[in-house]
Order: structure tokens, then sequence, then C-alpha cells
């Protein structure tokens, strides 16, 4: 289950240890227009309805990207083994409330 931190940040459980999700900030939607190659507002409309359709790699990618700042050992394919059938709603719910803030 997602909670939230102490900070007020999401936090989504993965391979036994508790990460915090950052915010969607400048470096997050960078990431995601040199991903799509696209502005910004596409970017984020194309992550959208990826994640609608629930498109494994982008939904990798994004927690990735939420977590990369704080934890930059992590790679996108370290957050693609620790999220798991058993994680994968822990981790959308995570992903919408970065989105829905």
């Amino acid at each position: 289950m997602m909670v939230k931190a102490k900070t007020g940040r999401p936090e989504v459980k993965l391979g036994g240890k508790t990460y915090t999700l950052g915010p969607l900030s400048l470096n997050v939607m960078a990431r995601l227009q040199e991903k799509w190659e696209c502005s910004v507002k596409e970017a984020l409309e194309t992550l959208q309805e990826k994640l609608k359709t629930e498109e494994a790699a982008a939904t990798r990618f994004f927690v990735w990207c939420l977590l990369v700042d704080e934890y930059p050992d992590l790679t996108e394919e370290k957050v693609g083994a620790l999220i798991t059938v058993n994680t994968m709603g822990d981790a959308v719910q995570a992903m919408a409330a970065v989105l829905s803030e």
C-alpha cells in the first residue's frame, strides 16, 4: 500500500525497501521530453496516454524518473526488476499521486 513519507512525498515499497518518489520536477519533465523528443506539454500528454494503456516501458521509465534524483544508483532496468505483479498497483498509485500534485 502506498503511504506518505514524513516529507509528504508518496512512497512505494519495492523489493523489500521503501522508496520515496520525487516531485514532477524540471528534471523529470526534461527526461520525458528527451525520451519522446517533443515539447514538455506533449511529453506529459504522451505519458498520460501510455499509462492509461498500461504500457510497461512507460511505467518503468516514469517510476525511474521519479526515483533517480534521490537514488542515483538505480537504473531503469533495476527499477523494472523491483516492480512486480504484486507491487505494480502500489507503483501506479504512487505515480498517480505525483501526477495529481
